[in-house]
Formats: structure tokens, C-alpha cells, sequence
């Protein structure tokens, strides 16, 4: 749900076809650069009959020149927020899989509550504390205590 004031969240079949087209990339190529089979999986995607797997995401971000935030969210203003305030030495500790699992709560959490999490302000920095104090982030050796 977005609040009064912010910016609608796109569909990530449109931000894909926005971002090639914008790129100037074919359907082939972005397959190429991913590492999927053929363009039909790019065209599948673009389509909605299909998103990206989570371990093609980042790859598809980086090939469409955005960041995998706002590929996943849709709102072309969103940053790697969760990692912008985490020193890097304990991004670079966490598993592609803990990193994706501490997104996924983090955005699970901002919705349930309602704070826009592509901002800096002290509601979002409370509700990640609360998540470290429950004892959510941290576990199964990520790095985040």
C-alpha cells in the first residue's frame, strides 16, 4: 500500500521492459547477459507470465543498470536501503541467501507497519531495531548482531 505523497509501485514485468528499453537492450541480449536460456524467458517475464528467480535478481538489476530494490519493490526510489546503514564488512559476511531473507523481512515489517522504508527517518531505524531485538536478524551466523 503506498502512502499519501510517494510514488506508485510499478509491476516488475513493467520495470523490466522499462529498464531494456531503456538500455536499448533486446530481449536476446538480456537473456545472454542473465544467463537464461532464450529471449522467451525474458519475453515471459515482460509478459507477467513469470518474474525472475531470487538468485537471477540481482543478476537481472545489474544487467538493466538498477538496483535489485527496486526491481523487487517497484519504486524506482528505493536504494539497498537494509545495507546503507550496516557497515559493509558485515554485508560482505552474509550468505546471498541471509541477505535475501533480511530484505524480505525488513519489507515484510515496514508494510505490516506502514513506514515507507525508501527514506531515511527514525520510524524506520526503530522498526529495525526492533527486528535485531527480536532476535530475527542474527541468527544463523549472518553477521548481524
Amino acid at each position: 500500500m503506498s502512502r499519501a505523497g510517494s510514488t506508485p509501485a510499478m509491476a516488475i514485468k513493467d520495470i523490466i521492459k522499462a529498464a531494456r528499453d531503456a538500455k536499448g537492450l533486446s530481449m536476446e541480449q538480456v537473456a545472454a547477459a542473465v544467463g537464461v536460456r532464450s529471449w522467451q524467458t525474458v519475453q515471459q517475464w515482460e509478459n507477467g507470465k513469470t518474474a525472475p528467480s531470487r538468485k537471477r535478481i540481482q543478476k537481472v538489476a545489474e544487467v538493466l543498470g538498477i538496483n535489485e530494490m527496486e526491481l523487487i519493490t517497484g519504486n524506482a526510489e528505493a536504494s539497498d536501503w537494509p545495507f546503507s546503514t550496516i557497515s559493509r564488512e558485515k554485508v560482505a559476511r552474509l550468505t546471498k541467501t541471509d541477505r535475501m531473507a533480511i530484505e524480505a523481512i525488513l519489507l515484510i515489517e515496514s508494510r505490516r507497519i506502514g513506514i515507507d522504508l525508501t527514506v531515511d527517518h527514525p520510524e524506520r531505524d526503530a522498526a529495525v531495531e526492533r527486528l535485531r531485538d527480536s532476535g530475527t536478524a542474527g541468527k544463523r551466523g549472518s553477521g548481524i548482531a
